[in-house]
């Protein structure tokens, strides 16, 4: 398993974009899972991220939203052998472009 965590700037992201009633659910039912996959799998990060930016990015369609961005990229901060860091989401609740 590596380590992945959410960045402070993720944790924003979540805020600015989810009203407060459907964060949990968010969290819960569409980032978790994916967040588990990167941890467990090493082909979600090596295969199926493709690169963005200064890290890779996964595209999701939702089930508590249409669909969602999930921003990744080492995790410097963190010693440990493959961590990672979710630095963003980009989230649309309805008519997620294709």
């Amino acid at each position: 398993m590596r380590p992945v965590r959410l960045g402070g700037s993720a944790f924003d992201d979540l805020e600015a974009q989810l009203p407060a009633d459907r964060l949990d659910d968010f969290r819960r039912h569409d980032l978790r899972p994916v967040l588990e996959a990167l941890s467990d799998d090493d082909a979600v990060w090596d295969e199926i991220a493709v690169p963005h930016g200064p890290g890779r990015r996964l595209s999701l369609v939702g089930r508590t939203v249409a669909g969602f961005h999930v921003f990744v990229t080492e995790d410097i901060d963190d010693p440990r052998p493959g961590s990672l860091v979710v630095f963003g989401l980009d989230i649309w609740l309805e008519d997620f472009p294709e």
